[in-house]
């Protein structure tokens, strides 16, 4: 083992304060730029890729000192949320509660970095917690906390195990999400799409009963209760296992096969939990829970499919009332009394053996991703302090993916895409081309993986993929890596050209984006497509993906109406390209291309 040193939180990079813009520059609020505050942490886990709200470029121009690169650390510092820890997976700023690292990677691995402000969670909170009323870490405090760090070498390697478990925690996650989609897709088909003008209107108390059977936890102050709360459904559904003494109100049972629907501030958080088969024992819920107990157990995922159904779950949550602006709550009956067909019990039996198949996956994945959390989170002290070195651990716990990171593989996929359409004549290859041939690219691979769905694309691409550029953060993430690793070079603002290492990129490319589909599927269909038209094929193809998603008809008509009602988008509809002819035309060309 190397030796440890000591090193102040401000010697590992630089510390940057954030700042929320002036009320007197509302036009600073866009959907350019992350603005992360602590509210945001709820929805992260390792990286934060979205925000609430966004940042126009004007307003990330005017707190330009204040913008965090890709791979930064993100420390909450003040409040009840004191010490949450996120890196940043592209261009961001934060509000003041946050202070971030810029880590200086020549003293620092930004991995370790990130390990080592999560086992620091003590640390914060205590130094927080030092006299005031509200808990705060200012900057100049921030930066003077101690931390132990080891020589690089180690650091990387530490930083490899726990990362090689969050990644495998990442992307059974992935997986769930996809599986959730697969399941809204088949619901949808059944009914939605197929459903019989012959059934006649029940209620979703003809389907389930409204169980409030009451636990009182502090009567058994030493027996453990598996606690189904909010926070618990917010950290990825999990119950929170504790002690009765601890819970001080009384709560509902909980049983197998139900169905819990929040009735706090369902208009803000969507909160429906499917409970399956595998119900621990002294199983609660929070009160805010309304407990769904179907009558028979294979109308439990018609009844999940129908309540968490967006269309129905708004009409449900609109009924929302209270004193409390932050607390606002529907009555039970704006449930119960929620309108459903009456389908068949032998529909509904074979709708549930059709879908039960995804969500057992999904629960098999979930008790997956529960032990790989506990076996991180019982390493990272260890290795952060020392106890255990990287060499004690079991090879089997230390086999890491060769992934590479979203960055460098967009990079290598940037690169390829420059060098294949770069002539001497042409001279350079602008950003917006190459962005539609990416998208395009990845879009078709994405469409032959049969681990992935296609739909992932709208929630992992941005629809600024499809559409408008942030000039502002030009050179960020995958292109700061061309051009770091010479790949490419800049010849202005917007464009690029090979540079002398291009060569390099063949020893991942194939790994990454099959060669064989990039070579004679995307360059064939797309080379020489004019920039203009690749912008509409990429815009009506993701377009087309959202409406097949929400189960709309894939037409001229809907296309436009989904551009006009996005804030990203809607200034496309002025353009000439996109004309409904000719967007009637992309979606011919692109159903000969893609499965929808």
């Amino acid at each position: 083992m190397s030796e440890w040193k000591e090193i102040k939180l401000g010697d590992l990079g630089t510390v940057v304060t954030g700042k929320t813009p002036s009320k007197n520059n509302p036009e600073d609020w866009g959907n350019d730029t992350l603005f992360i505050t602590p509210s945001d942490y709820r929805n992260y886990r390792k990286w934060a890729d979205d925000s609430i709200r966004k940042l126009s470029a004007d307003g990330a121009e005017r707190l330009f000192n204040k913008v965090l690169p890709v791979g930064s650390i993100l420390v909450t510092c003040i409040g009840s949320d004191m010490g949450k820890v996120v890196m940043n997976r592209e261009d961001a700023i934060t509000n003041q509660q946050i202070n971030s690292i810029i880590p200086n990677t020549d003293v620092v691995n930004s991995d370790f970095a990130y390990y080592l402000l999560v086992d620091l969670y003590e640390t914060l909170r205590i130094y927080g917690g030092d006299g005031t009323a509200v808990p705060i870490v200012n900057k100049g405090d921030f930066e003077k906390i101690d931390a132990l760090i080891p020589e690089k070498d180690e650091q990387r390697a530490i930083a490899s195990v726990l990362s090689s478990l969050d990644d495998k925690i990442d992307l059974l996650h992935r997986q769930n999400q996809t599986l959730e989609q697969m399941a809204e897709t088949l619901f949808r088909q059944w009914f939605v799409e197929e459903a019989d003008e012959g059934w006649e209107e029940a209620t979703i108390a003809d389907y389930a009963e409204h169980t409030k059977i009451s636990i009182k936890p502090s009567a058994n102050p030493l027996s453990i209760y598996a606690h189904y709360s909010i926070p618990g459904f917010d950290n990825d559904k999990e119950p929170i296992h504790e002690l009765g003494q601890e819970i001080r109100s009384n709560k509902y049972q909980v049983f197998k096969y139900t169905i819990l629907f929040s009735k706090l501030n369902p208009h803000k958080d969507k909160r429906v939990w499917l409970i399956l088969g595998e119900v621990p024992e002294n199983a609660i819920c929070s009160t805010e829970f309304q407990v769904v107990k179907p009558y028979n157990d294979n109308h439990l995922y018609f009844l999940y499919g129908w309540l968490s159904n967006s269309d129905n779950y708004r009409e449900i949550s609109s009924g929302v009332g209270g004193t409390s602006g932050s607390h606002q709550r529907i009555s039970p009956n704006e449930i119960f009394t929620f309108s459903a067909p009456r389908v068949s019990d032998e529909v509904l039996e074979d709708y549930a053996n059709s879908v039960k198949p995804i969500f057992l996956k999904q629960q098999i994945n979930q008790t997956q991703i529960r032990t790989l959390t506990a076996l991180r989170d019982t390493l990272l002290p260890k290795l952060m302090s020392g106890e255990v070195q990287v060499v004690d651990i079991p090879v089997h716990v230390l086999k890491k993916s060769k992934e590479a990171r979203p960055e460098f593989k967009e990079a290598i996929l940037i690169a390829a895409i420059v060098r294949t359409l770069f002539t001497p004549k042409i001279g350079s290859v602008s950003r917006q081309w190459y962005q539609k041939i990416a998208y395009l690219h990845k879009r078709k691979l994405k469409e032959q993986s049969e681990q992935q769905s296609v739909f992932e694309l709208t929630t992992e691409y941005s629809k600024k993929a499809a559409g408008p550029y942030k000039k502002k953060m030009r050179y960020q993430g995958p292109e700061g890596i061309c051009l770091k690793n010479r790949y490419l070079v800049a010849v202005n603002d917007y464009a690029f050209m090979p540079s002398e290492d291009i060569h390099k990129i063949d020893n991942y490319f194939d790994k990454y984006w099959n060669k064989e589909l990039f070579e004679n599927w995307t360059m064939k269909n797309f080379r020489f497509v004019p920039v203009k038209k690749l912008g509409v094929y990429a815009t009506v193809d993701y377009s087309l993906l959202e409406l097949k998603k929400e189960g709309k008809e894939l037409s001229a008509f809907n296309v436009l109406d989904n551009i006009s009602e996005s804030k990203d988008w809607k200034h496309k509809k002025d353009l000439p390209e996109f004309s409904a002819q000719n967007i009637e035309q992309a979606i011919i060309d692109l159903k000969n291309l893609y499965t929808y």
